[in-house]
């Protein structure tokens, strides 16, 4: 196979929406954060397949494909907006129309991206054509009911998205067979007081953050919630 991919690996710059933003989310994740990333435990997954190429779909920064690397497994990370810091090679792409050969890879993740899809089952059958016969393919969607501690602050608490951990299994079943999925829940953040828990609002782009962080009650945790599907294809 030799290391070419076949896919073009052009990012594009990243824009970040707004500086308060950008100012909010480096606090939580760099001062609030308590619960330990699922990445190690999906890694350790995904190399017990002994894969020799590896796409990350929905990638951001690559998180899975940096702890595999090292492996000597062939990655290649796929966004439509790769931040600047992202993992090489990243490919710039609409993840319902992967630039990725067909049957090449031998694990495939999707973590926390699908839901950006108005039908995530075309993000799935995508994952589907790019795995060999036999490869592995992970999903993974929080909860709609995560963040319960601030449920009376959240403008749409429990309301459904497209791909959340109620319904992930079901649209990956539709193209995939041995469906395992795996729930999980952690506390993830602590926000000490009302400035952290406004941090924590605007880094989620909730609107009116300062008024709806008064009506948080301080020192609390903040909760995570969500299911990792496993399927063969």
């Amino acid at each position: 196979m030799g290391d070419d991919v076949g896919v073009s690996a052009a990012p594009v710059p990243y824009e970040l929406p707004d500086e308060r933003v950008s100012d909010a989310w480096a606090r939580p994740m760099g001062e609030y954060l308590v619960a330990e990333g699922l990445e190690p435990g999906f890694a350790h997954r995904i190399r017990a397949e002994g894969p020799e190429w590896f796409a990350e779909l929905g990638a951001a920064t690559g998180p899975i494909s940096q702890l595999l690397r090292p492996d000597g497994i062939r990655c290649v990370a796929v966004d439509l907006n790769p931040p600047t810091d992202a993992f090489s090679p990243m490919v710039c792409g609409d993840l319902r129309h992967l630039p990725l050969p067909t049957a090449r890879f031998d694990a495939v993740s999707a973590v926390n991206c699908l839901y950006f899809l108005d039908d995530p089952a075309v993000g799935v059958r995508e994952a589907h054509r790019v795995l060999r016969p036999g490869g592995l393919f992970l999903a993974g969607a929080p909860s709609r009911y995560h963040d319960p501690e601030l449920r009376h602050v959240l403008p749409n608490w429990g309301e459904r998205s497209p791909f959340d951990a109620e319904e992930v299994a079901e649209i990956v079943a539709g193209s995939f067979g041995d469906v395992v999925v795996e729930r999980w829940q952690s506390p993830a953040y602590y926000l000490p007081n009302q400035a952290a828990v406004t941090d924590y609002l605007v880094a989620f782009k909730i609107p009116d953050a300062d008024q709806r962080a008064a009506l948080v009650e301080t020192p609390t945790h903040v909760t995570k919630s969500g299911v990792n599907v496993w399927a063969r294809r």
